[in-house]
């Protein structure tokens, strides 16, 4: 149901309709029943003096005592016909048969339908505004909460990472100190297990035997010179030389140096095999690793 309807001539309805108003330009023949349709449809139908002059006064009269549509006759835009002259012509009061008093009610009943129509609008576009504002802290809230979980797993993961690497940089440090420690006392150990294996005849014989294996396959034939440690028998000395010359061809020379703690240095065409205890721990480096694996192959 429209709030206002206009019955006028197009210069009047002109007006009306660039002020919003539902205007109609009626001609002769529909006038009765258009003006019968509106106050049908709308709450207050609004028909110039003229227009009302043509209708009959019977319907006029009806529609303007009806209580549900406020019927009123107002001067078209030309001022042809004023409104008390059609009452006149249609023999009735200028009231239309509604007092004063039931115009302005039926008036104050359509400014407060108004009102509470538009209090209805504004309400209603003020909760869809706040469902719309709480929609969009609650995405915003839900997409930053999210944003700060994920920075604090990441920073606890951070965390949890130095722990561990400052766990294990400890334990390795430890480690470390440990192993310096066990080869610190192990070294002298080591060198004491080895000259006490050069004094031994058993000894002798199988470092003898595995330096003279090692020259043979990668020293040059030739006249080969033995640089031995001081102290060693004369018979192994013996036993030696009769090895090499069968395999050489040529009788070695062996040699007494007092440099060498225990072992000897094969010499050939400017080639060596160190075979003394010097020469065997000189990659001390590679002998304190093996030395650590065979402990903690041990430990396990």
């Amino acid at each position: 149901m429209s709030t206002c309807a206009l019955l006028a001539d197009e210069v009047t309805a002109a007006g009306f309709r660039l002020a919003g108003v539902d205007v109609h330009v009626p001609d002769e023949a529909d006038l009765a029943q258009r003006f019968e349709r509106l106050c049908g449809e709308a709450q207050l139908v609004l028909v110039t003096a003229e227009l009302a002059a043509r209708l009959p006064p019977a319907l006029l009269r009806k529609q303007q005592r009806a209580t549900r549509t406020l019927v009123l006759v107002i001067a078209d835009a030309r001022g042809d016909v004023s409104p008390r002259r059609s009452a006149l012509r249609c023999g009735d009061n200028w009231d239309g048969g509604m007092s004063l008093e039931g115009r302005e009610l039926g008036l104050l009943r359509l400014v407060e339908e108004q009102r509470d129509a538009a209090c209805r609008r504004i309400l209603a576009d003020a909760e869809q505004s706040a469902r719309d504002i709480l929609r969009q802290t609650h995405r915003k809230e839900r997409a930053h909460l999210h944003r700060r979980v994920l920075e604090e797993r990441a920073r606890i993961h951070a965390r949890i990472q130095a722990v561990e690497a400052e766990r294990v940089t400890r334990e390795r440090r430890e480690q470390a100190r440990s192993s310096a420690g066990i080869l610190e006392q192990a070294w002298p150990l080591l060198q004491l297990g080895l000259q006490r294996r050069w004094e031994t005849a058993e000894g002798r014989r199988r470092w003898l035997g595995r330096c003279l294996r090692e020259a043979l396959g990668s020293l040059p034939a030739g006249a080969w010179t033995l640089r031995h440690a001081p102290g060693w028998p004369v018979a192994e000395q013996q036993a030696a030389r009769e090895q090499l010359t069968e395999a050489l061809g040529v009788e070695p020379q062996l040699r007494s140096d007092p440099t060498i703690e225990a072992g000897l240095v094969i010499d050939s065409g400017g080639a060596c095999l160190d075979g003394s205890l010097r020469g065997l721990l000189a990659d001390r480096q590679r002998l304190e690793a093996r030395l650590l694996a065979l402990l903690a192959g041990e430990t396990r």
